[in-house]
């Protein structure tokens, strides 16, 4: 996820822009690799995967191995849980604000009640950050978990061998176990025998390079000392060939600057001169040029007239061919033509009758169709109210047989018990 810096909020359209969205924590599963992660907004994470995913930018290398095998069709997105935000959000302050007046109410922005206690501590990026950090590790650890869970139950499956496999095992590793310690006993012994022997050897061979060190030394030492007095002998002669090979050497450069020199002014006069010949010839040849491209544009035009004075007398020639025929057709044309309309307004004649026909039957239709809808409702509120009638019959004949059997309960209840 994308973290944000700072540690308070400074303006208003930051608190609107920041509350607008819905922060929380996602999985992004594919083939069978699933990655957790959280993010300020919901709404864009899922296309911002998908295009890490599709570009091959993800920081997760088995999500990304994963999607080049399955696809986008093998991803799929599901957002684990909904953060809420902050209740009261204020600007954060320092000592010498405590008492201003002025800044109590410039710092208080957005409150779910519109009040702010005084010195309510800001809201802090950060915090929050470390809030869903917690839910993401919660988050992470069940799916680990219940992964775990998985992987035990497998487990405990395999572990269906006899023991007695166990026991055979058990002895032939035990065996393995006895004979690898002897082979390494008789091994550390050998070997141990063979390193002093070979130690006592290169105590013995170390001691023929240490004498050829020493003498060779010496000789060295000897014959610098004789190159050290050839030298001081011979060091007033070197001197002067040295000043002397010196003179030559400046007297050769000098000259060799002069004749380079001279040189220089040569090819300076050859380079003007070639440079006017050159312009010159330019010149011509640009003169040339101008030349042909007039020419070559007035036998451009006079052909281009030719042409269109010959194609005007072929198209006149043509038309005084054609005229007759054309008005031939012409006349042909029009009584087609007028056939036609007429044909065309015969059957929008009989269209018309047909939809006058159509009109007169459907409005019929719609009449008889409300008389029979009017006799229907008129039926059904006349047996509403036979039934009506019925029922408040039937309740007065329930009502008076009831008072007759109490009348008559009654009547035996007063009199002497025989």
């Amino acid at each position: 996820m994308k973290s944000y810096g700072g540690s308070a909020i400074h303006t208003s359209d930051d608190i609107d822009a920041m509350f607008q969205r819905n922060a929380g924590i996602y999985n992004i599963t594919v083939g069978n690799v699933t990655h957790f992660g959280s993010t300020w907004d919901l709404s864009r994470a899922k296309r911002e995967q998908l295009e890490l995913l599709a570009h091959g930018l993800h920081t997760h290398f088995w999500l990304q191995e994963q999607f080049q095998i399955y696809g986008i069709r093998g991803t799929s997105f599901k957002v684990v849980e909904i953060v809420n935000w902050p209740k009261s959000t204020v600007f954060s302050r320092n000592k010498w604000q405590h008492s201003s007046a002025k800044a109590n109410r410039a710092f208080t922005i957005r409150s779910s009640t519109g009040t702010v206690p005084e010195r309510t501590p800001g809201f802090s990026y950060k915090s929050f950050e470390r809030k869903l950090e917690k839910f993401l590790e919660f988050h992470h650890v069940s799916f680990l978990k219940m992964e775990l869970k998985n992987v035990m139950k497998l487990y405990k499956r395999k572990l269906t061998t006899p023991k007695l496999q166990k026991w055979k095992d058990l002895v032939t590793a035990e065996r393995f176990q006895e004979q690898t310690a002897a082979a390494m006993q008789i091994q550390r012994v050998y070997r141990g025998f063979t390193t002093r022997q070979a130690i006592l050897r290169g105590r013995r061979i170390f001691a023929i390079p240490t004498i050829q060190r020493y003498y060779r030394g010496h000789l060295g030492r000897k014959k610098i000392a004789y190159v050290r007095r050839i030298k001081v002998t011979n060091y007033a002669a070197n001197r002067i060939q040295k000043i002397w090979k010196i003179h030559v050497a400046q007297n050769i450069v000098n000259v060799l600057r002069r004749h380079k020199y001279l040189k220089r002014k040569a090819t300076d006069i050859q380079r003007v001169y070639r440079g006017h010949t050159g312009r010159e010839n330019a010149y011509k040849i640009k003169l040339v040029r101008a030349a042909l491209r007039i020419q070559a544009s007035w036998r451009a035009h006079h052909g281009r007239l030719g042409y269109q004075l010959k194609q005007r007398a072929r198209k006149m020639q043509r038309l005084w061919k054609n005229e007759g025929a054309i008005e031939m057709q012409r006349i042909a044309r029009g009584w087609l033509g007028r056939r036609f309309c007429a044909r065309l307004e015969h059957e929008r004649l009989v269209h018309a009758v047909v939809r006058v026909q159509t009109a007169w039957r459907c409005k019929n239709g719609q009449y008889a169709y409300q008389l029979l809808q009017k006799a229907k409702k008129e039926r059904e509120a006349h047996d509403l109210e036979v039934k009506l009638a019925a029922d408040a019959y039937a309740l007065e004949l329930e009502r008076a047989a009831i008072k007759i059997q109490c009348a008559w309960r009654r009547k035996r209840g007063n009199s002497p018990t025989t």
